[in-house]
């Protein structure tokens, strides 16, 4: 009369054996989309550090050109030259 009782519960293992490998191969993909999102936010930092440093250089340009002009005209295209040089193409 056990025999009944054991096979429910040897196709409940069964089952659950599925749900829980099942869960592990999601777990998986998730993790390695995790890791490429990671890769992908710090090569963007990376780009985003680069173009501040370059936006730092160009203000310090533009602050002695200005100087230099004592704020006439010429800044405005120079601005626009130096924030060209300064933007990644």
């Amino acid at each position: 009369m056990l025999f009944p009782v054991t096979c429910r519960a040897d196709e409940g293992l069964e089952k659950l054996e599925e749900t829980v490998l099942s869960t592990k191969h999601i777990a998986l993909t998730v993790n390695e989309e995790l890791d490429l999102h990671t890769r992908l936010i710090d090569n963007l930092d990376h780009h985003v550090d680069l173009t501040g440093s370059r936006l730092q250089r160009v203000q310090r340009r533009l602050a002695i050109l200005n100087k230099r002009t004592k704020g006439g005209c010429s800044c405005q295209i120079k601005f626009e030259d130096n924030v060209g040089d300064a933007l990644p193409g």
